[in-house]
Parts: structure tokens; C-alpha cells; sequence
């Protein structure tokens, strides 16, 4: 097998389509062989027909089953067939979280040190340090391998239902307490359904947080079928948020309020749906993580008052 070098082109994001290029070194930069990013990126991509070799998972809104980049790989790029913005790597490859727009998309390499979670993606890409940042071989092919995992991912689309969150917290037991980037969930406020949580009940008003409780019996009994809102609800709880603006729209205040857990405490409505939970899931003290939203949500508009109107009659 011929071993092929690639050459890392420089680019705000890690474009594997430069990984994979071949043929091409320069001595100030990093190498990896071509053979072994074939194997692990998610399509299987051929530098020198720059066609991916599987079907595009993404097809469905690609509109192109094979071709790569909308074959200008010049100005377009889209690493392992997906796209969206954008997981961040440290320069060892190791995953560190993720900006403002969540799991999916093209991955961003920087020194951890400038890395904070949910910061804006403008920030990420004014840091990062493309794919020639990485260390070593070794670091690419550790954050390739953890990238084509994120789409197994509960949180990847940006929301998770409630048996996902209990499957989760079960699955990584002791979480909260030992948080680490890989068992925290990333969530997308825009796909959040606050329910009856309407501007009046922002008291410290527009450009501030204010403490919202979700969890109210209006909110509880219209969850019933309603899986959007219950997943939300079941999530939230009370939390704080802030008002953006007039239009209802607003933000998640991530702090320990946002907290995934089963703990005891608060409310008696909460402490008692909160008992009969871990009694029906088998879910205890050990059981809980991080969430971390990011994204704009918005209120749902009021509805309006249901009058009966009678047709007016003929005037004799």
C-alpha cells in the first residue's frame, strides 16, 4: 500500500479533506498517512477523485451522494460528510466541548487554555489553530476517532428525551461530581418547549436572568403527550434564564440550577416527583451530570381567551 503523505492545510476549522490530501510535504508542517485517516474518517474519502467512497449520510440535504465539497474543494469544505459547527479539540486531541452552536459540525483545534465553554463561535475561530495545531499524528487520529463518535451521541442533535437522560446518567454514574467534557450533554435551547413560561415571569426584565420555575402544574398536566415539552420540563426544572428581548426569545443560565440530576431538595411538588422517579428508574445519588445549553430559545406565544360568539340575527 502506497504510504501517501498528507499535508495539513491551514483553516479556521480541522478540514479532514486537507488531511487526506496526498502527495504533498513541506517541512514546516504536520504529516499524517493518508492510509490510516481513510480508515477512520466516516465516509471513506478518495483524494484523487475528491468523491467520498460510501453514500453521504447527509445526502438528503447534500443532494449529492458521492461528490465532496459540492466539488469545489477550494471554497467548501465539510470533514467526515457533516455538517454544522462545531466541536473543539485541544492541540492533543483530546474533545474539550463545544462553542455556542453545539455538537455537530466541523471540529476547531485550540490550546485548551483559551477554551471556555459556550463561548462564541466567533471567538473559537479567532483561537483556533487549525488543523496544523495538532501535536503530533497521534493527536489526529485520537480526535478523528473521537469525532465519528459524536453522532452516536443522545445529546448530538441538540436535545434529548427523557429516557435518554436517565439511559445517560446510568451510564455514567458519579458524573457530576467528576465532570469531564465526554460525559457532560450539550443541549440546543431552540429546541426547547418552555410551555406557559411567558415575559411576565421575568421580573428582573429584558438583558437580565431571572429564576423561572418550569416545573408548575399547568406545565406538568400539558407534558402528558407531549414529549417536547416533558423532556424539557423534566430537564429544567427551576432554573435560571434571561430575557433577550421583547419577543420572548432567551437564553439558559448555566450554573448548578441546570444540573441533570434526581437529588432531593426543593419544592414538596419536586421532592415527591422526584422520589417516585427514582423508585420507578432505580436512579440514586450517583446518578446525575452537567447539561450545558446554548442557543436562543423562545416563549411560546400567549393564547388567546376562547369566546363563544353568537351569530347576530336578523334586525327586524
Amino acid at each position: 500500500m502506497d504510504k501517501a503523505i498528507a499535508h495539513v492545510e491551514r483553516n479556521p476549522h480541522l478540514d479532514l479533506a486537507d488531511v487526506l490530501k496526498a502527495d504533498v510535504k513541506m517541512e514546516t508542517q504536520r504529516f499524517i498517512t493518508q492510509e490510516k485517516l481513510k480508515k477512520q474518517s466516516f465516509d471513506g474519502y478518495n483524494p484523487s477523485t475528491n468523491r467520498w467512497m460510501s453514500v453521504d449520510p447527509l445526502a438528503e440535504t447534500t443532494m449529492q451522494l458521492y461528490s465532496a465539497f459540492n466539488n469545489n474543494p477550494i471554497f467548501y469544505n465539510d470533514p467526515t460528510g457533516m455538517t454544522a459547527e462545531s466541536p473543539i479539540y485541544g492541540t492533543d486531541g483530546a474533545f474539550l466541548g463545544t462553542d455556542n452552536q453545539g455538537l455537530q459540525g466541523k471540529a476547531i483545534v485550540m490550546d485548551a487554555e483559551k477554551f471556555t465553554q459556550g463561548m462564541s463561535h466567533d471567538d473559537a475561530l479567532k483561537n483556533s489553530k487549525a488543523a496544523e495545531g495538532l501535536e503530533s499524528t497521534e493527536a489526529a487520529l485520537n480526535l478523528v476517532s473521537h469525532y465519528n463518535g459524536l453522532k452516536d451521541r443522545p445529546d448530538y442533535d441538540g436535545f434529548v428525551i427523557v429516557f435518554e437522560g436517565i439511559d445517560w446518567a446510568k451510564a455514567n454514574p458519579g458524573a457530576l461530581d467528576n465532570p469531564t467534557p465526554d460525559n457532560m450533554l450539550y443541549l440546543d435551547a431552540s429546541k426547547l418547549d418552555f410551555g406557559n413560561i411567558k415575559i411576565a415571569d421575568f421580573k428582573n426584565g429584558v438583558g437580565e436572568s431571572s429564576p423561572i420555575n418550569t416545573l408548575n402544574s399547568s406545565n406538568l398536566l400539558s407534558s402528558v403527550g407531549n414529549e417536547k415539552l416533558r423532556a424539557t420540563v423534566y430537564a429544567l426544572g427551576r432554573v435560571d434564564m434571561n430575557l433577550l428581548d421583547s419577543n420572548g426569545n432567551v437564553s439558559i443560565v448555566n450554573n448548578n440550577a441546570t444540573d441533570y440530576d434526581w437529588n432531593t431538595g426543593g419544592s414538596g411538588l419536586r421532592n415527591t416527583l422526584i422520589s417516585a422517579e427514582r423508585a420507578r428508574t432505580g436512579l440514586n445519588d450517583s446518578h446525575g451530570f452537567r447539561a450545558n445549553y446554548y442557543g436562543t430559545g423562545t416563549l411560546n406565544k400567549p393564547k388567546k381567551p376562547f369566546t363563544l360568539q353568537f351569530p347576530i340575527g336578523p334586525k327586524f
